[in-house]
């Protein structure tokens, strides 16, 4: 997400360090976007510093639902969501047709275009609506599962609801106005879990978790229409959308895929394991995709906005790429090296002994997320120079070959699919980055050795710290807090030895600096 300027409390650490990263590796502070504004290297500055601080929130309180729902509700309940959320998810896509991300990409827009946009998804969302709703008897009976029809049937409306939104949410976008952006995710994902908590406390049902999806769609979609400066009017001629629609195309087909990808290892386990393993492997999942989903992904609205206007200026977005490489290396990359070490002590405090089956899909999980985090960098010079075709042309040879990878671990059940997984997102980091610089000219496959160098510098050595210092100390607290310490007496260490590190780390604080300004 983006935002106008940074809080006065915020530390000059890790967290503005990873804002300015995203904004530049340059001087390139000073180039004005019109004559009035400030530089699009501090507007991007601030936007991302505020994005972190309110991530910061919502991660707070996506990791806080993990904890107690989990405490509230069995596996089975989240089995049978995640059955669902493969068919609303994409759904969901289809109903956005990438247009959200087109219209953010496109150098101007007009009003008519705006609110033909908006009508487009509002149709294809009672299109898919309605599909989803006569579709449940279908789900109910391929799973196995007849409570699955009316848990369908219900959640179809959330595909609606964000048809609603998507326009006004990619208009603030567009206007990169970050803490409203930021406020209208936060404040209803807050609403949904309290809506969740209660539910689940009184009945300990499914039903807990179809209100926390219903209530924070609602009240996202309220909060970006009374946010909003723009209202949409009539569809009109005058507003042709031809040319956004060619490029969302481009993005649905690519994000399509990629959706796919990502949630058939959910309907693999299902299908052959049950509810109860499938839950197991999605709490994993939600895990390990909080610090993508809750820090990269938000990143993107942060990012695409910015590189769209200088796509024409090569130095500087190839600088802002490296420094948004930077972010997931040394702040997503950290996260998950910490997180394969600590799985076992974590999913024990976090989740319970009943849980500890997760330990190793975590584990393996953890590297296929990394390798996803890398990737965003390539997704950010597809979208921003206008090369979606090319992206979903790779998708579609690429994201197969994973989903093949999966099937061939299914008969291990979920540990198998999830290192499967891991496998196939490592190879194909590497294909997507040399296809993306064939495509775009871009030096793609230079940032990709810089990122394997970092992160064998930096991650692998804190991946064997925590390892070690989990398998040897039996406290779960203890065991995270001694191996955090020896991880970060290890970084000191490379600080002062390394030349390349502090003069990373000097980079990072340079652009503090700048940012403060």
């Amino acid at each position: 997400m983006n935002r106008p300027r940074p809080p006065d409390g915020l530390p000059t650490s890790p967290l503005r360090c990873a804002a300015s990263a995203l904004s530049a590796c340059s001087n390139e502070w000073s180039a004005p976007l019109t004559s009035t504004s400030p530089s699009l290297g501090r507007q991007a500055s601030r936007g991302a510093a505020q994005t972190l601080v309110w991530q910061a929130a919502r991660i707070v309180i996506q990791f806080g639902g993990l904890i107690v729902l989990a405490r509230l509700l069995d596996p089975n309940a989240f089995g049978l969501i995640a059955m669902i959320a493969v068919i609303v998810g994409i759904a969901d896509l289809l109903r956005d047709f990438g247009l959200t991300n087109a219209s953010i990409q496109a150098k101007t827009l007009s009003d008519h275009q705006r609110s033909n946009l908006f009508w487009l998804n509002v149709v294809i969302g009672v299109v898919l609506t309605l599909a989803i709703y006569l579709a449940a008897p279908l789900v109910a009976d391929f799973y196995g599962e007849p409570d699955l029809r009316y848990l369908t049937e219900v959640l179809a409306g959330v595909v609606f609801i964000n048809a609603l939104g998507a326009q006004f949410r990619a208009e603030v976008n567009r206007e990169m106005r970050f803490v409203a952006l930021n406020a209208t995710e936060v404040v209803p994902a807050a609403g949904g879990l309290i809506g969740a908590v209660i539910i689940a406390i009184a009945t300990g049902s499914v039903w807990a978790l179809v209100a926390q999806q219903l209530i924070t769609s609602a009240l996202s979609t309220v909060s970006l229409v009374a946010v909003s400066r723009w209202r949409p009017r009539g569809p009109n001629r005058q507003g042709d959308i031809r040319p956004i629609v060619k490029v969302g195309g481009g993005m649905l087909g690519t994000n399509a895929v990629a959706f796919s990808t990502r949630n058939a290892d959910n309907i693999m386990i299902g299908a052959a394991w049950g509810a109860t393993s499938l839950g197991l492997y999605s709490r994993a999942y939600q895990l390990v995709m909080l610090p993508v989903n809750q820090l990269l992904a938000p990143f993107t609205r942060v990012a695409l906005p910015v590189l769209s206007r200088v796509q024409d200026d090569r130095t500087r977005f190839v600088n802002y790429l490296r420094g948004g490489q930077l972010v997931g290396i040394y702040i997503v990359g950290t996260l998950y090296a910490l997180l394969i070490g600590f799985a076992q002590p974590a999913v024990e405090i976090v989740f319970g002994p009943a849980w500890l089956g997760m330990v190793p899909i975590v584990q393996c999980l953890a590297i296929a997320a990394a390798f996803r985090s890398l990737g965003q960098i390539a997704y950010w010079a597809y979208v921003a120079t206008g090369n979606t075709g090319a992206q979903f042309r790779f998708y579609l040879v690429s994201q197969p070959l994973i989903v093949v990878g999966c099937l061939a671990g299914l008969p291990w059940g979920p540990v198998g699919v999830a290192t499967a997984l891991s496998v196939g997102y490592g190879l194909n980091w590497l294909a997507s980055m040399a296809w993306c610089e064939r495509a775009t000219g871009l030096p793609m496959r230079s940032l990709a050795g810089a990122a394997l160098w970092r992160t064998a510098r930096h991650g692998v050595p804190a991946v064997a710290i925590a390892l070690t210092t989990s398998s040897l100390v039996d406290h779960s607290l203890l065991a995270i807090a001694v191996g955090t310490f020896l991880a970060g007496s290890y970084w000191l260490l490379a600080f002062v030895v390394s030349r390349s590190f502090r003069a990373d780390c000097a980079k990072l604080l340079s652009m503090t600096r700048k940012m403060k300004k």
